[in-house]
């Protein structure tokens, strides 16, 4: 699972991931309604249902906009699945709603390069909550599975990963876990 730790930490570096940790308090979770299992990030402003608690991580990574912090929430189930979810924060201005599909696909193309040659079996656009996303399916030469989404709302890139070695996870499990994923209200 090494190689996917690798994957993950570069793909996050090439598309300026990150995520900001934290269990929800007993009023959060009161407001959110959520599983023992769902996870709340009020910094990085989402919750998603992990199947335990992820492994947070946070790094200064020097860019062409400038230094970002980046920030990870992964949770490695086995040696060959890995649960994902990153945010990062563009400067200010950086992102408009013009140039949010041309972020999304620079975004999309980081995450692939990052993970090798591999080929996309399926992509589309996506929304969530009315903010604009790309959603792609990918297998590598390497024979790692990932299921990806992207989203931007504002500012803010968010990054949503499921990866698994030799085969796709089955589709109750992609549902399940993308349809968790939760943006919290302000």
């Amino acid at each position: 699972m090494n190689k996917y730790v690798l994957f993950l930490g570069l793909a996050s570096v090439s598309i300026l991931g990150a995520c900001k940790g934290g269990w929800p308090s007993k009023d959060s979770e009161k407001a959110l309604k959520s599983s023992e299992k769902n996870y709340c990030n009020v910094d990085g402003n989402f919750s998603i249902a992990f199947p335990s608690t992820p492994t947070v991580t946070k790094e200064v990574v020097p860019t062409e906009a400038g230094d970002i912090a980046m920030n990870m929430c992964m949770y490695e189930e086995s040696k060959s699945k890995v649960y994902m979810v990153a945010y990062s924060d563009y400067p200010e201005g950086m992102i408009s709603k013009s140039n949010a599909p041309e972020i999304l696909e620079g975004s999309k193309n980081g995450a692939l390069n990052s993970f090798g040659r591999c080929t996309v079996e399926d992509e589309s656009k996506i929304e969530k909550d009315g903010n604009p996303g790309v959603y792609f399916k990918a297998k590598s030469t390497e024979n790692y599975h990932v299921i990806y989404h992207l989203y931007i709302v504002g500012n803010r890139l968010y990054q949503v990963g499921l990866l698994n070695d030799k085969e796709y996870p089955s589709k109750s499990e992609i549902n399940d876990y993308f349809s968790s994923f939760k943006f919290l209200k302000k």
